[in-house]
């Protein structure tokens, strides 16, 4: 593959936006990889020489290949990074391998539930209380017997000081 000219392609089909060079070249691979220009399973070529050959920091093209990894378009190992399968199926596989992925979905059928927002989040986001065991309704009666009893002058502009019913007296000895 002659990455030279992958990235030019890129390149012009910008528009005149400016990238940084990792930035290029990441979403350059990375479109690449989702339109199979690069195939699954292939070798990228290794940083040094693809630093080399674009003529770019090597530091680029290795963040470049660590971001890719870390959206699991390619997978790193010793031996060199290759393009991970990405996408859906390709055409033309086995039956045995349709049976197969029609098993799994029957047997998971019953575990699926529809999609509405706040839920996908939950349980595991931190910071994000338990909604449904919330005691709303009283907060909301707390919340408004509160508002009845304060007046206009709450809705005035407050003094930088803070409220003098508040202020705690200071020690006198």
């Amino acid at each position: 593959m002659d990455y030279g000219l992958l990235v030019s392609t890129f390149t012009r089909q910008l528009d005149g936006r400016k990238l940084t060079q990792q930035r290029l070249l990441y979403q350059c691979l990375r479109g690449a990889i989702l339109d199979g220009r690069i195939a699954q399973g292939s070798q990228l070529i290794a940083t040094r020489t693809l630093a080399a050959e674009l003529g770019m920091a090597r530091n680029s093209v290795i963040y470049a290949y660590e971001s890719l990894a870390a959206e699991g378009f390619v997978v790193p190992t010793r031996h060199g990074t290759t393009v991970a399968r990405v996408g859906l199926a390709q055409a033309g596989h086995s039956a045995g391998a349709a049976k197969r992925v029609t098993e799994l979905s029957r047997r998971v059928r019953g575990l699926r539930r529809d999609a509405d927002g706040m839920h996908d989040l939950l349980p595991f986001v931190p910071g994000v209380p338990d909604l449904d065991g919330f005691p709303l309704a009283a907060w909301r009666r707390c919340i408004e017997r509160a508002w009845r009893k304060l007046g206009p002058a709450i809705l005035a502009t407050a003094r930088s000081k803070g409220s003098p019913r508040c202020a705690t007296p200071s020690p006198s000895t």
